[in-house]
């Protein structure tokens, strides 16, 4: 199983960034989607839109379009297939 939080389209890296006051330093994966996790959903971003928390599930399938920016946090023991695509168009963001 593997838990993933999709921000929506437009949210940046720096825009989920958390200063030191919203987490503690070194912090378990566990915990850190226990707190800043869960918050991601609850957080309003620009055109009234939140994060999307997914539970995925084995077999199941997820697109994430590029630039898209998202979390995985791995449940149990998993195996993960991906694939990057890389053009002349987004060469500078892949390399």
């Amino acid at each position: 199983h593997k838990w993933w939080i999709i921000y929506p389209e437009g949210v940046t890296d720096r825009d989920t960034f958390c200063e030191g006051a919203c987490s503690s330093e070194d912090p378990l994966t566990r915990q850190w989607y226990g707190s800043v996790g869960v918050n991601a959903a609850r957080t309003e971003y620009p055109n009234d839109k939140y994060a999307y928390h997914v539970l995925q599930k084995p077999g199941e399938t997820i697109y994430v379009p590029d630039g898209i920016v998202h979390s995985v946090f791995n449940m149990d023991a998993t195996v993960a297939v991906t694939r990057n695509y890389g053009s002349a168009a987004n060469l500078d963001n892949v390399w």
